[in-house]
């Protein structure tokens, strides 16, 4: 039987393939295909730390997170969700179908930018993102772009960054028949942010248990329900006794 591509494996695939001397579009599609190959298993959901809600996706699943900007996290679209059209700015990422249909609509902003709280987007492409099908971000100013899930059941998307996430004054959303754009009210916390998080959910042995038990204490100290802290507490626990990823 084949070795089975692990979480870990992928990681050290994207920072080596980050390390070459290529183009960046070089770098994202070589990403994108190891993400394509990560997406054929089944299980990746068991591997993963729940880490809230973005301005963009109603649930994210946080699957690695490691020094100084890379992260491998799942993004959840539920049936008929369509994001708000948005850009990162210069803050690129891959993505790769993993459950679902997302449609990338992709639009280019026509405008110079000078006039405040103006906008003219245009859209130029729509993908359709299957499971194993990679995807990643286009340059700016074409990395405008919205979800939209296709179908009767909730959507995930593997989705890999190596860049700074941009400050909220950055992150843009654009109402495109209006003709209008403005700073996102979303501030990254948590899982998102800082230094206070597991550097991957790929655990073995008594290290990983001392690992997931630390961030476990330090996760739930920030929830106010006693009785959802002792569950919540009891079920991430239990990750340190699954199979390695």
């Amino acid at each position: 039987m084949a070795e089975r591509y692990t979480i870990k494996a992928f990681m050290d695939d994207a920072k080596g393939i980050l390390a070459k001397d290529l183009p960046l579009l070089s770098k994202k599609m070589e990403i994108g295909d190891r993400l394509s190959v990560l997406s054929r298993r089944d299980d990746l959901l068991r591997y993963a730390m729940p880490a809230g809600a973005a301005d963009t996706s109603p649930v994210n699943y946080l699957l690695w997170r490691e020094a100084p900007h890379l992260a491998l996290l799942i993004a959840q679209w539920d049936p008929g969700y369509r994001s708000p059209v948005h850009e990162h700015g210069d803050f690129w990422v891959v993505g790769c179908g993993y459950r679902g249909r997302d449609r990338w609509d992709i639009y280019e902003r026509m405008d110079d930018g000078s006039k405040p709280g103006y906008a003219h987007v245009e859209m130029i492409d729509q993908v359709v993102v299957d499971p194993g099908v990679p995807i990643w971000m286009p340059a700016p100013p074409r990395a405008i772009h919205s979800h939209n899930n296709e179908t009767e059941r909730n959507t995930l998307e593997l989705i890999f960054s190596a860049s700074a996430p941009p400050d909220s004054s950055d992150r843009l959303i654009y109402e495109v028949e209006e003709r209008r754009c403005y700073p996102t009210l979303w501030k990254p916390s948590g899982m998102f942010v800082g230094d206070d998080y597991p550097k991957h959910l790929d655990r073995t042995g008594l290290q990983g248990l001392s690992s997931i038990r630390s961030n476990v204490r330090s996760w739930t100290r920030r929830v106010s329900c006693p009785l959802c802290t002792m569950i919540e507490a009891t079920r991430l626990s239990s990750f340190a006794c699954t199979s390695p990823a």
